[in-house]
């Protein structure tokens, strides 16, 4: 899997800390989606995502689909036009961006089989709330996803 982030640069320090651990939640999820097999319970999963919320068992959830279909995934996703708010207290924010998921295919382990395949200018627009977790790693607590269109 290629992972590519466009534009994720924010001159305020506090702002980038935010859109690194979102960039760093999705390379976490993809990592542990192509591990041999799948693994949920991947640790860098764990640190990028708030422990009981729903954004932790919803990617879990996913993972784990990914290991009962003795499946992964292939291909390339570019997210870009990340919008970060950091919210007045300072301890919770907001992430919007667009991820182009048209080059990506779900394919089974062994034998290569193509599952499932994205399709020209299939995009998502996600919004993620992350909150501040110990030692102020921002993670991921929900995430909406909007699929067929993205508001840049």
């Amino acid at each position: 899997m290629e992972l590519v982030f466009e534009d994720w640069e924010s001159a305020d320090a506090e702002e980038q800390a935010v859109l690194d651990s979102g960039a760093q939640s999705e390379r976490a999820t993809y990592e542990a989606i192509t591990q041999d097999p799948p693994n949920p319970d991947s640790e860098a999963v764990a640190y990028y995502h708030a422990e009981g919320t729903g954004a932790w068992t919803d990617t879990q959830e996913w993972i784990g689909d990914f290991k009962d279909a003795n499946a992964t995934v292939e291909g390339k996703v570019s997210f870009r036009s990340p919008v970060v708010e950091v919210h007045d207290n300072g301890i919770t924010g907001s992430l919007r961006y667009c991820a182009d998921e048209s080059e990506v295919k779900t394919v089974e382990r062994g034998s290569g089989k193509v599952l499932s395949a994205a399709k020209p200018g299939d995009v998502v627009q996600y919004t993620l709330m992350l909150q501040k977790g110990d030692g102020d790693v921002w993670q991921v607590a929900d995430v909406n996803g909007k699929r067929g269109s993205c508001d840049e």
